[in-house]
């Protein structure tokens, strides 16, 4: 869809969608899909003033009066409003999703188009995608291939039928790709175009806006945290939320806490009755504004992956506040490192806790090799590495005053250990041998040489 830019690493791809005499509907079910439409809408702009003959009709499955599109929002993202509204909107998820699919149904009748491009995983996403496919029209799918592998959550669901009827999916990392491939999706479908919310920060960077607000109440940058939720699941769990929001006001040792919130939220945090003269309730802003407090916050709490995203790649450090996850809080660091294309990474303080994670945390070294990086665990007293077949030379490290070559594969051929106390010449290690465990270097260099299979180190 025109040129997209990939943000890790900086590369340009070309989706393969033809350009020429094409109509395209594009679908937003909620504000934060417009941020990652606004890039597209910008390339379809850029195509049609080089001449191809390409349209889009924009489209929000929401009510024109929807408090949560602000007045500055599209001129914020340099884009135009949308072109038409479906009014729908409610809370139970298979009355908003036959509502939908009604009113999209009218949509295409007076506004046919060749292709339907959903975003992300709502409810709106989902019914959308179903319409358009049973009229066998294109289906393109922005943000395609995340998944929690929880299928009692409604956007699991929805992502991943999207997903499985979707003739463009266009992902966000390699990670979206496995998952897309582990689940049979058709290869020529599949496009790793980057992170597109990222083409969106780079192009308002320097645009964003100090709130007028910002001076008032003594705010510095870099001296304040920026707190946001959003989650139903967390704002109905009290204990949870009281619990959050003492420690943040325990931890933040006075520094103020800038927290835009919608009035449901805000209502769940006045109604713990938490006083705190540093925490700081404010309405939502615009997207500059809020950019602004993103890019100059001293550390961010937030629930939403948009924001965990922006601010990685703004490099502000970021708490995200998943309610349950399917993996420790190392893979999920471990897993956005690799989507990122971070190769070579170093773990620290993954140990001398609960026995379980150790062990894990030692397993997901070999993990991170299958997934192409490569890892260094550390600690204050010990470093861990995976080792595959090949030569390992550590010279000048006098500190280590053991080292262990523990086998994880059935067999380790070709094991030879030099400038050892205890060396091997070609020995061959089996799963739970101890031969090499606790060796001793004797100088200054050690050799490490392995035919075939995997250790630990």
């Amino acid at each position: 869809m025109g040129k997209v830019t990939n943000n890790f690493p900086k590369k340009t791809y070309f989706c393969l969608i033809n350009l020429y005499a094409m109509k395209i509907t594009i679908v937003s079910g909620a504000r934060p899909n417009f941020m990652k439409i606004a890039p597209i809408t910008r390339a379809i702009k850029a195509a049609q003033e080089a001449g191809k003959k390409i349209s889009y009709r924009l489209i929000y499955t929401g009510r024109q009066d929807d408090t949560s599109l602000d007045a500055s929002l599209f001129s914020d993202l340099d884009m135009k409003r949308p072109d038409g509204y479906l009014g729908v909107t409610g809370h139970d998820h298979s009355e908003v999703a036959a509502a939908i699919m009604l009113a999209f149904e009218k949509e295409l009748n007076n506004h046919p188009a060749q292709v339907v491009l959903v975003v992300d995983d709502l409810t709106a996403t989902m019914s959308c995608s179903i319409v358009a496919k049973k009229r066998g029209l294109k289906v393109a799918h922005l943000i395609a291939g995340t998944r929690s592998f929880d299928m009692n959550m409604p956007r699991e669901v929805n992502r991943t039928i999207v997903d499985a009827i979707s003739d463009y999916l266009f992902t966000a990392g390699m990670v979206a790709n496995r998952n897309l491939n582990q689940e049979g999706m058709i290869p020529e479908y599949i496009h790793y175009v980057g992170n597109i919310l990222i083409d969106t920060v780079r192009y308002n960077r320097h645009r964003l806006l100090q709130p007028v607000w910002f001076s008032t109440i003594g705010l510095e940058k870099r001296g304040y945290l920026l707190l946001t939720l959003n989650r139903h699941d967390l704002l109905t769990k009290k204990h949870v939320l009281k619990s959050l929001i003492q420690t943040l006001i325990e931890k933040s040792e006075g520094m103020p806490i800038i927290a835009p919130l919608h009035p449901y939220v805000q209502k769940a945090i006045k109604s713990l009755d938490i006083p705190a003269s540093n925490l700081h309730i404010l309405p939502p802003q615009s997207y500059l504004h809020f950019g602004y407090l993103i890019n100059h916050a001293k550390g961010i709490v937030t629930d939403s992956g948009n924001i965990a995203e922006e601010a990685t790649f703004l490099d502000v450090p970021c708490i995200t506040l998943p309610v349950e996850k399917d993996m420790t809080d190392l893979q999920a660091a471990v897993d956005q490192a690799l989507e990122l294309d971070y190769r070579e990474l170093l773990l620290c303080g993954c140990t001398g806790g609960r026995l379980d994670h150790t062990a894990s945390n030692l397993v997901l070294l070999e993990w991170i090799a299958d997934h192409g990086g490569r890892a260094l665990l550390v600690d204050a007293d010990n470093e861990v590495r995976l080792l595959d077949s090949g030569v390992l030379r550590l010279t000048n490290r006098p500190c280590y005053h053991y080292l262990s070559l523990v086998p994880l594969d059935r067999r380790v051929t070709g094991v030879t250990l030099r400038g050892l106390k205890y060396p091997l010449t070609d020995a061959v290690l089996t799963r739970g041998d101890t031969l090499s465990v606790s060796n001793e270097p004797l100088g200054d260099e050690v050799e490490i040489c392995l035919s075939a299979g995997r250790a630990l180190l």
